[in-house]
């Protein structure tokens, strides 16, 4: 009796400890699901960190984990954006759709910027597909014309250039150039108008400014920081209308030496406009000599560097010179440029007997090297003899077959182009 009594007593209380529950459930459970939506929201946060990827769909979970906060507290704007946030860096258009709907009603101008600048990113990415760049240039527009009517947003040089490069991103290049026109008239020297002015009329091949564009260019590449390099870089697009002479051409070499932001690409780029302007061979010899004294000639990196542009300058014989075979045949890249330059010659005899003192290269770069070599001395039976031992060596890779088709093509454009008819490229056409 005394058992049963207590049976009954702990139920009561039971059934009072659940009433109780249930009743006051609108006051502690939102507290609690505050509480996890702020866990969760801390957690996602690590997943902005551009340096992780979605290797093993790690920003999958993170987007995951955000969109529960978010659903979590609906009303707190931060777990929102966050979302979106996450969400942009796997799937762009539907996290710019999101934020935009987000906005619609709020005034927030540092909000609508990133998101304007986040739809620009998404708009210039050609990997992403048509329909996700169209949805990224509708938003943009969207947000832009919303930020155009804050006058304090409209007034700002940085704001309207975004503008113009929207407007030249969606095709608008006319009128892009016309509004750079307008601006550059008020900020004469603004450096990122003057560079997408130079990028815009080189494109539309307009020469009504060039004067006033070569002044800025030459004032703005007298600085001595980032600004002076990427004025002088913007020279040498210029020269696709107005070739700059010689002197000008010496005079933007001296800036570069008194300028610690300068690279050696930027000295490539001028050697080789000088290059091209004269066709005295002496002083082509100088210009390389001066040009190969920017790099390290021990380094691989940089004399693979090197030889690309003596091998764009159709300088063969140089690369040649500077890239001597010891060096080339235990690097895969800088063998297949010296196998070229000596192809590009019609040294053929000197690749054969490359080809087979360098063990360390690919058996497979070898074998497309040699069939080359004997299809330009139309030994035509050796050449199909030696693909015949390639084609097992494909493999199943498309790439793989792909770039053996096409070894000779990126860089028959540098020099003379060999027009023997090689049987390579339909026999491993049909290979793969």
């Amino acid at each position: 009796m005394f058992g049963l009594h207590l049976s009954y007593l702990f139920s009561l209380f039971c059934l009072i400890l659940f009433g109780s529950a249930f009743f006051t459930v609108d006051f502690y459970l939102p507290k609690i699901r505050n509480w996890k939506s702020a866990k969760l929201f801390h957690q996602s946060k690590i997943y902005l960190d551009q340096t992780i990827d979605n290797a093993g769909g790690l920003l999958n979970e993170g987007v995951r984990k955000g969109r529960i906060a978010h659903l979590l507290n609906p009303q707190d704007q931060e777990t929102l954006y966050n979302y979106v946030r996450l969400q942009f860096r796997t799937n762009p258009a539907q996290a710019l759709l999101k934020w935009s709907i987000a906005l619609k009603n709020i005034e927030d101008t540092e909000k609508r910027s990133e998101l304007l600048e986040k739809s620009l990113i998404t708009l210039k990415n050609d990997e992403l597909s048509l329909q996700d760049r169209k949805i990224a240039g509708e938003v943009s527009y969207r947000e832009i014309n919303r930020l155009l009517t804050n006058p304090i947003w409209s007034s700002d040089p940085d704001n309207i250039l975004v503008f113009c490069e929207l407007l030249a991103e969606t095709g608008k290049v006319k009128e892009a150039r016309e509004k750079l026109v307008e601006l550059l008239d008020e900020y004469p020297l603004y450096p990122e108008g003057v560079f997408l002015l130079t990028r815009l009329t080189v494109h539309l091949k307009d020469d009504s400014k060039l004067v006033e564009i070569g002044r800025s260019l030459a004032s703005l590449s007298s600085q001595r920081n980032q600004t002076g390099v990427d004025a002088i870089r913007h020279m040498t697009l210029l020269h696709l209308l107005n070739p700059l002479s010689p002197r000008s051409l010496e005079r933007c070499i001296e800036l570069l030496q008194s300028n610690p932001d300068a690279q050696p690409i930027d000295y490539m780029r001028l050697h080789a406009l000088q290059y091209a302007s004269t066709k005295h061979l002496k002083k082509r010899e100088e210009i390389i000599f001066k040009c190969s004294a920017l790099f390290d000639m021990d380094n691989r990196k940089e004399l693979l560097i090197f030889s690309r542009w003596l091998a764009r300058l159709g300088e063969f014989p140089k690369l040649i010179e500077y890239l001597p075979a010891a060096k080339a045949r235990v690097e895969e890249d800088l063998f297949k440029l010296r196998m070229n330059a000596l192809a590009q010659i019609g040294d053929l005899e000197r690749i054969h007997t490359e080809v087979a003192n360098a063990p360390l290269i690919p058996t497979l770069w070898r074998m497309v090297v040699e069939a080359r070599a004997y299809a330009m001395q139309r030994k035509y039976e050796d050449s199909i003899a030696v693909l015949d031992r390639l084609i097992p060596l494909l493999g199943d890779d498309p790439r793989e077959v792909r770039g053996v088709c096409l070894y000779p093509r990126p860089l028959s454009c540098f020099g003379k182009i060999d027009k023997t008819i090689d049987p390579r490229t339909i026999r491993l056409n049909k290979a793969a």
